[in-house]
């Protein structure tokens, strides 16, 4: 897809530090007893040991390192606590089953603000605020690596992208952030991982629409079942039906407007969850009018351009050359759907075209 972080370049790397906190997690869990040494203890772990080994003794074997002072007080939990933290982490890390056709799994979403879990939590994020190194060993210098840089994830996905997988937006580099499908606050183990990253516009994740709510039923039998990721998102998804549309209305009196409908499988509760997620009927029927307008505007041009007479057919056909042209581009242009949907509505609204006719007879309306 898209927008589907895994196919980014940056791939490769931001599964290596997932296994850096895995790897810590299962450290955590079965050491016994507490490590003497906590740099060399680190350094022992599984990808851990192809880090460098003066950059953990840096963030390690420092008595006032953030690292080495957090993992010192969680290793002095008790071992059966250790463990409950690992089968956490461990059933968040198989989310993506929930989205399967007939899942078998089931997520629990803690608040991670009391005492262990909490500090654990921030342990776990730390890996996406910070820097990691990557290894990237050279003849001359064996030991030498690079940076994992978020910014760089979101510049290669800067090149690649075009449209936001939640609102439709245009994306540029000054406005693309990652989101974090499941939030990183109650999900931690998710903050690095590829397949709970969406590029997306800033608005799309700013604080006060999904902050840091859980899109999932908690109570459903199907945890997923009224929530779509952006991976399988299906107005933008080439290799599936849609089972969201969007649904122009034009009323006798006021402005038209739009609204999101579910189609084929979709449900209405998947329509509610994106709406209550992104407002975005709201958003979309904004200058809705406006673009109604510049429409019939250039289906007029249009009809002038191929000189047929002021009929109804003949406005029915540029609609429909129209159509087609949106349907082909809804894929790599902000708001092609929009419009694609904008003009089936136009075609199939009697009033309309109607209308259409009337300004082609007479082009002068006044």
């Amino acid at each position: 897809m898209l927008f589907h972080v895994p196919d980014s370049a940056y791939a490769a790397e931001l599964r290596f530090v997932s296994d850096l906190q895995d790897s810590l997690l299962s450290g955590l869990a079965t050491a016994d007893p507490r490590p003497a040494d906590l740099a060399a203890w680190v350094a022992g772990l599984s990808k851990w040991s192809e880090l460098p080994v003066d950059w953990i003794h840096d963030n390690f074997g420092r008595s006032n390192s953030t690292w080495g002072t957090r993992l010192s007080q969680l290793l002095d939990a008790q071992p059966a606590e250790r463990q409950s933290w690992l089968a956490l982490t461990q059933s968040h890390r198989r989310f993506s089953e929930l989205y399967h056709a007939t899942p078998t799994h089931r997520v629990d979403c803690p608040e991670w603000k009391l005492d262990n879990l909490k500090l654990l939590g921030e342990v776990l994020i730390h890996f996406y605020d910070k820097n990691i190194p990557i290894p990237a060993a050279t003849p001359i210098d064996p030991s030498a690596h690079t940076w994992l840089r978020f910014p760089d994830v979101r510049a290669d996905f800067a090149q690649k992208l075009k449209i936001c997988p939640y609102t439709g937006e245009s994306l540029k580099i000054n406005g693309l952030q990652l989101d974090h499908f499941l939030p990183k606050s109650r999900f931690p183990v998710l903050s690095c991982d590829p397949e709970n990253l969406v590029p997306c516009v800033n608005a799309a994740n700013r604080v006060g629409q999904k902050g840091d709510v859980p899109p999932i039923s908690l109570n459903a039998a199907h945890q997923a079942i009224d929530w779509l990721h952006p991976r399988i998102r299906p107005g933008l998804q080439k290799a599936q039906p849609d089972r969201i549309y969007l649904k122009v209305n034009f009323p006798k009196i006021g402005q038209p407007s739009v609204c999101l409908a579910p189609s084929g499988a979709g449900t209405q509760g998947q329509v509610d969850s994106l709406e209550t997620l992104f407002h975005l009927s709201r958003d979309w029927t904004i200058g809705l009018q406006t673009r109604l307008e510049l429409w019939n505007n250039e289906i007029l041009a249009q009809w002038q351009d191929q000189q047929c007479p002021p009929s109804a057919e003949a406005i029915l056909s540029v609609i429909d050359l129209a159509i087609r042209s949106k349907q082909r581009l809804r894929f790599d242009l902000p708001d092609a759907f929009l419009d694609a949907a904008l003009l089936e509505a136009i075609k199939a609204d009697q009033a309309q075209i109607a209308e259409l006719v009337r300004m082609a007879k007479s082009p002068d309306p006044s």
